[in-house]
């Protein structure tokens, strides 16, 4: 492997990346701002979403953050009724879940997202779609070659 085409791809990669975040979830912060929430609650729970019910300590490794930090988190999301903790037969256990509640805020924040990236892609052709949505499938499938740090 070359270290230019990595050091290409890394310089591409700090690019694109914020400019990604800001054209396509900048404009729906609002609606986190409004409930008091970061990107990182909202990560939560779309990681909740994705895997049904798990532990906090699950949730730490797929963000990343430590223990007390997801603790913070899981906090202010159980407070707003967004998501809800249960403990099983192990009561040392705790398990974390949406809620009906949060359910509907990750619909209407994704339905939030969805006008506001179509209205950005108004001016978009057919092949410029399909280039999109081939490069994100790509981007993906990519990722999860990458081999998560242990």
């Amino acid at each position: 492997m070359s270290i230019n085409i990595v050091n290409e791809i890394l310089d591409d990669l700090f690019v694109v990346l914020p400019t990604l975040n800001k054209k396509v979830f900048k404009s729906t912060e609002k609606i986190l701002k409004e409930r008091g929430m970061s990107l990182s609650h909202l990560r939560v729970m779309f990681i909740l979403k994705k895997r049904g019910i798990i532990t906090s300590t699950e949730i730490g490794k797929k963000l990343e953050v430590s223990k007390p930090n997801v603790t913070v988190l899981v906090d202010k999301l159980v407070e707003m009724n967004l998501i809800e903790r249960s403990s099983g037969k192990d009561r040392r256990s705790i398990s974390l879940s949406l809620t009906s509640e949060g359910v509907g805020f990750l619909q209407e924040y994704m339905d939030e997202v969805k006008t506001s990236f179509g209205d950005k892609l108004s001016n978009f052709s057919e092949e410029d779609f399909l280039m999109l949505r081939d490069a994100v499938i790509n981007l993906k499938k990519i990722m999860d070659k990458i081999e998560e740090e242990k």
